[in-house]
């Protein structure tokens, strides 16, 4: 079978998709364990090919490595395009029916970025914006979210980003951030947002301030 459906067949041309009233949650699995099974985009492709059905077609884009989430993205035509934005946006939120272990990647869509609260529409590390179909990573805190190109630079760093004082949990004790030793917060929290996060090399302590 072609990879995607080709401009000949009249389904590639419609948007529309249907939610079911229950997710197969076994069938998502299944497609999850192969797509990260997978070890190449040659891999990936007929996997995607094979997934007939317009909403498990995006869990399947949902729920892929990052990198082959953005390539897929690239490939559909504007109209499944359409639907799997949609959806991808819709089961967000909505985790208690679509991802009720918490198993799956949370993805970035515009319009689901937008419903989050200000401080979370913003990786804390770099306090960049999310792209569309990156992962957003939640802080222990639940409040702030972050790359996760953020958090495994950090965690090969030997820091511990998922956890640490940020404005929301330290109980409005606002010294922490000028009482963390040998640090000066103000200088390095400037620095890792006009630099990024690569700036730290030029640091000799971390810094975990949103």
């Amino acid at each position: 079978m072609p990879y995607f459906k080709p401009a000949i067949d009249p389904l590639s041309y419609q948007s529309q998709w249907e939610e079911p009233d229950e997710v197969d949650q076994e069938k998502r699995m299944r497609t999850y364990i192969a797509l990260l099974s997978a070890t190449s985009w040659n891999e990936t492709k007929p996997i995607l090919a094979g997934i007939h059905d317009k909403f498990y077609f995006a869990l399947a884009i949902n729920d892929m490595p990052e990198l082959y989430r953005f390539k897929a993205s690239t490939l559909l035509n504007p109209w499944r395009a359409k639907a799997v934005n949609e959806i991808i946006t819709m089961i967000q939120p909505n985790k208690t029916k679509y991802d009720p272990k918490s198993v799956f990647p949370i993805v970035a869509t515009d319009e689901f970025t937008k419903t989050l609260p200000a401080q979370a529409q913003r990786c804390y590390i770099c306090n960049i914006r999310f792209n569309v179909y990156q992962n957003i990573i939640w802080k222990s805190c639940g409040e702030h979210t972050m790359h996760s190109y953020c958090l495994r630079e950090l965690l090969t760093a030997n820091e511990l980003p998922l956890v640490g004082p940020c404005g929301c949990n330290t109980a409005g004790y606002n010294q922490w951030q000028y009482e963390m030793p040998d640090t000066d917060i103000r200088e390095k929290k400037s620095m890792i947002r006009h630099y990024g996060w690569d700036s730290r090399k030029k640091l000799s302590e971390p810094c975990y301030r949103p």
